[in-house]
């Protein structure tokens, strides 16, 4: 059976690439007059290298399914994880020993009412996490804004402007701190130059294995793992 081309894309390139996205979907770019048969070949000259990769892909799903908000179902933050609990006569939504606990009055709108939490909780630890890393590199930024980024965890503009997907709050912060880094250093540094590099092993030389962290959790970015 052939493996399944999920989008062709073709541009003024001169060489085949195959991608495999976040959806474990097969993408092909191809220079703009290579016939589909071509394709098709260079597809299946690499079907070891694609299946693997979209095995890969699934693994990272499982290890996060899709949140439905339902009681008892398991939510993380900062690395950590909390059962959800709807309770009467609470207020807000705060963590209290291994529960998450939601106002029952917001049943109803659960999901939008744990991501503005979870927003939240994103800016207060980003800002500490973002003064720190900031002192320590001695640079200032201009603002810090949380977002619903699905393609990224953080961003740095030419202004110093930083952003930060309110899902980087779901991570441990020791791994939080790495992408504070990263982006703090695109300030002096906008591309990813070896200078950039250099940088970011200053102020955290162990960066390598919190860097993996993310490829192995890239699914927490998924639109469908928490919907707005």
């Amino acid at each position: 059976m052939k493996l399944k081309i999920d989008k062709i894309i073709k541009s003024k390139r001169r060489t085949i690439a195959l991608e495999i996205t976040r959806d474990a979907l097969l993408v092909v770019r191809a220079p703009l007059r290579t016939p589909n048969r071509f394709i098709e070949k260079a597809v299946e000259e690499k079907r070891d290298w694609v299946l693997k990769k979209q095995s890969d892909v699934l693994a990272r799903d499982e290890k996060h399914p899709p949140k439905h908000c339902a009681e008892g179902e398991t939510f993380e933050l900062l690395g950590k994880e909390y059962a959800l609990s709807f309770q009467n006569g609470v207020s807000q939504i705060y963590i209290d020993g291994g529960r998450l606990l939601v106002p029952q009055s917001l049943k109803g709108n659960a999901q939008l009412a744990i991501t503005g939490w979870y927003k939240e909780q994103a800016y207060r630890t980003l800002r500490e996490r973002v003064d720190y890393f900031a002192a320590k590199a001695g640079v200032r930024y201009a603002s810090l804004k949380i977002t619903s980024a699905l393609t990224r965890w953080g961003s740095c503009s030419a202004g110093g402007r930083l952003c930060f997907t309110w899902r980087l709050a779901m991570a441990p912060v020791d791994k939080i701190d790495y992408v504070v880094a990263h982006e703090l250093s695109h300030i002096g540094h906008p591309d990813h130059s070896s200078a950039f590099w250099r940088r970011v092993a200053e102020l955290m030389p162990d960066y390598a294995p919190r860097r993996e962290w993310f490829k192995q959790n890239a699914a927490l970015l998924r639109r469908d793992f928490f919907a707005e």
